[in-house]
């Protein structure tokens, strides 16, 4: 009779993180740029340049819902969209 061995399970710990999924802006912030933190804590990193441009804040997603807002940057009727032609054509 064989022995069933006992199924190892590692313990995962899942980290916040978060995306920037605007356009690249040189010299401040590029695109897919990855936050190994919260949103909050994030755009608290990015102050200076939501600051001056406060749409960046909208484009920094959480991991969580990372699937969702790259679905919505596809569709041209969405917000996400929006802000991201904004930022990419100086407009915001």
């Amino acid at each position: 009779m064989a022995v069933k061995k006992p199924k190892k399970t590692a313990a995962v710990e899942e980290k916040d993180f978060s995306v920037y999924l605007g356009p690249t802006i040189r010299g401040v912030i590029t695109q897919g740029q990855i936050f190994d933190c919260p949103k909050e804590q994030a755009v608290e990193q990015m102050r200076d340049a939501v600051n001056a441009r406060p749409l960046i804040e909208s484009l920094i997603v959480r991991g969580s819902g990372l699937p969702e807002a790259r679905k919505a940057l596809q569709r041209s009727d969405s917000l996400l969209r929006k802000h991201f032609n904004k930022l990419a054509t100086g407009q915001d």
